[in-house]
């Protein structure tokens, strides 16, 4: 039997929380049961690690672009903190939700059998990838008396939250765990005597792996009104991750119920994991130019393919490798 990570023992004692134990070295996905109250890596810890690495600090005056393009490209082996690196396996336990529009839930169909685990997916504001909040912060910071052109007042609250999360390209999902409009869904046919006694205490894990350009930090923004006198400014804080697979879980006992695939590296295209991209180009975006090159390309067939494929490679627009020759 193989055994994953470390966990946190439930406290009996009212006076003493239980202390949360999160791993500091790769996730061993070959494992076939975790240790009880498993929690995974902090999603926090890791975004702290990978904004403040000087190894992503922005170009120096006095640098070449040749060294910071070194640089850049040696963080996928930086060490972050403990044993982990940029390029490490990662695995993070999605929070329980309240319902379908926040974090992890459950549900049994008794007829079809069928357990249902779903997990909520937010937009990034920026890029509008589908994100995995993992925390979620928020405090007041103040209020004030407003007023409309009606003369009608009222009492508005601003807040500051935080989101702490992974982001997914959506369209390198098509047809796996994350491509529904109502957000992660995983279904696992069980007996109705087996769901009772597993649902109290399942959980999901995402286990993945961060790619370039590895986070990204953003804010918004949503202005009080006298009806809704609350004023909003909210933190993104997002890994950029490779989802590889989600696992099914009892807490309380660690055993692994279900490892459903996502594809993980597959889904990818071969040029933009190694020496095909360039060092100065962001692997989201390598994967962007690649599928939309291919996308325009398949109209042709043969000889024709390759060559819509080398004109945009050697830099013409998709448009005009398009129109550059007649369709089959």
């Amino acid at each position: 039997m193989v055994l994953a990570g470390h966990g946190q023992a439930p406290s009996h004692a009212a006076s003493t929380p239980p202390q949360i134990h999160y791993l500091t070295a790769p996730f061993d996905a070959s494992a076939d049961r975790l240790a009880p109250y498993f929690r995974g890596h902090d999603v926090m810890a890791l975004l702290k690690a990978v904004e403040y690495s000087p190894a992503l600090a922005e170009k120096k005056e006095f640098e070449t672009t040749a060294a910071f393009n070194a640089r850049m490209v040696g963080f996928a082996q930086h060490q972050l903190y403990g044993s982990l690196t940029a390029t490490s396996r990662l695995a993070f336990l999605v929070p329980r939700g309240a319902g379908p529009e926040s974090g992890a839930t459950f549900s049994y169909d008794a007829d079809a059998q069928i357990l249902t685990a779903t997990f909520a997916l937010a937009e990034e504001a920026e890029t509008r990838h589908p994100v995995v909040v993992l925390k979620h912060t928020s405090r007041q910071t103040g209020s004030y008396v407003a007023s409309n052109a009606f003369g009608a007042h009222a009492l508005v609250r601003r807040y500051h939250d935080a989101d702490y999360g992974i982001a997914f390209l959506t369209d390198l999902y098509d047809d796996s765990i994350l491509n529904y409009a109502d957000g992660g869904r995983i279904q696992l046919r069980m007996s109705a005597e087996k769901a009772r006694r597993l649902k109290p205490g399942l959980r999901l894990l995402l286990v993945l792996k961060l790619f370039n350009p590895w986070a990204n930090y953003g804010t918004s923004s949503q202005e009080a009104t006298i009806s809704d006198p609350y004023e909003y400014t909210t933190e993104s804080h997002n890994l950029y991750a490779v989802l590889e697979s989600v696992w099914v879980f009892d807490e309380r006992t660690g055993e692994v119920i279900n490892k459903a695939e996502a594809g993980g590296e597959s889904l990818y295209p071969e040029e933009c994991k190694g020496a095909g991209r360039a060092s100065d180009e962001p692997f989201a975006d390598c994967v962007k130019r690649v599928r939309r090159r291919n996308e325009v390309c398949s109209a042709y067939v043969g000889d024709a393919h390759q060559a819509c494929i080398d004109r945009i490679n050697s830099g013409s627009s998709p448009a005009a490798a398009a129109s550059s020759r007649p369709r089959p």
